[in-house]
Order: C-alpha cells, then sequence, then structure tokens
C-alpha cells in the first residue's frame, strides 16, 4: 500500500486503480476492517471462509433444535442476505437446504434403530411438524420414512449406523 501524493490520508494498493479514503464517512462497524477488506480481497476471502466454516460448526452443534438461517448468520456475524450469498458461494448451496440435509442425514440413521418411533425421530431431526418430515424425506430418499425403516432391517447395519447416539 502506498500513500498518494496529493492526499496523505489515501491508501492506494499498487495493482487497484482506485484509493481508499480512510477518513470518508463510513456506515459500517468498522472503517479500518472495512479498509483492510478492500485493500486485500484474500482477507475477505478468508474472512468468508472462516464465517462458512463457522455456520457449518453452528449448524452441526445445533440442528436438532429450530434454529433459522437469520440465527445462522447471526452467529457469524454476518447480515442473512450477505450471509445467504457467500455461504451458496462456498459451498454450492442454500443455508437452509444444507441445515435441511443435516436433519434428513440424522433422520436416516436414527431409523436403523427400532426402538424409536417415527415420530421421535421426526423431532430428534429437528423438524416441528411429522408431515414436513415425511415429505422432506420422502423426497430426498425416494420413499417414506416408515418404508425406508422396513428396507433398513433387511439390510445389515453399518458401523456407522451403530454408533449413532440418542439425545
Amino acid at each position: 500500500m502506498t500513500g498518494n501524493p496529493d492526499n496523505p490520508y489515501t491508501l492506494r494498493r499498487p495493482d487497484a486503480r482506485r484509493s481508499v479514503n480512510i477518513f470518508k464517512t463510513n456506515t459500517g462497524n468498522n472503517l479500518v476492517y472495512n479498509i483492510a477488506m478492500q485493500a486485500c480481497p484474500s482477507a475477505t476471502d478468508r474472512f468468508h471462509k472462516e464465517a462458512v466454516a463457522g455456520a457449518l460448526q453452528f449448524i452441526r452443534n445445533n440442528f436438532t433444535r429450530q434454529i433459522t438461517v437469520a440465527e445462522i448468520a447471526a452467529s457469524v456475524y454476518m447480515s442473512t442476505y450477505h450471509f445467504c450469498r457467500v455461504f451458496k458461494k462456498y459451498t454450492g448451496c442454500a443455508p437452509y437446504q444444507y441445515l435441511l440435509e443435516a436433519r434428513l442425514e440424522r433422520a436416516a440413521l436414527l431409523l436403523a434403530h427400532p426402538d424409536k418411533t417415527i415420530t421421535q425421530i421426526c423431532y430428534l431431526s429437528g423438524f416441528r411438524r411429522i408431515a414436513h418430515f415425511s415429505a422432506m424425506f420422502t423426497k430426498r430418499y425416494g420413499v417414506s420414512p416408515t418404508a425406508f425403516r422396513c428396507q433398513r432391517k433387511a439390510a445389515p447395519a453399518t458401523d456407522e449406523e451403530n454408533n449413532v447416539t440418542s439425545y
């Protein structure tokens, strides 16, 4: 970064065509942070990757309870709109789709246990309504949760299914 000889309060990237005035008025939370993000695109990428990693961890830790995309975005200190754009850029899917997939995978693992009812599995997986759970499960796996369970009884359980812990 070099200073502009015409204005000592301006930072200029050697490869940039525009200057960033460090004393401009800013509506953001942190002027220095915003300047750093403009001055170094890789820092923005690093911040976004860390935010997505934090969001993925938040989802893994909390998918069994009722969480919203806004709550996930707040956990990584981003606006909902910006978070959705960044999340999709780095993961290839929307945050809600990732959350739904995590819940459905959990449900599929729990269906291997005959001691739990479909209703219990629905709630343990983070779904609020059985109808929504059944519809999303059927859409994802091509069979209803009951039919999926019957298919699983016929097939031997894998090590991953045996290590499922109930909450």
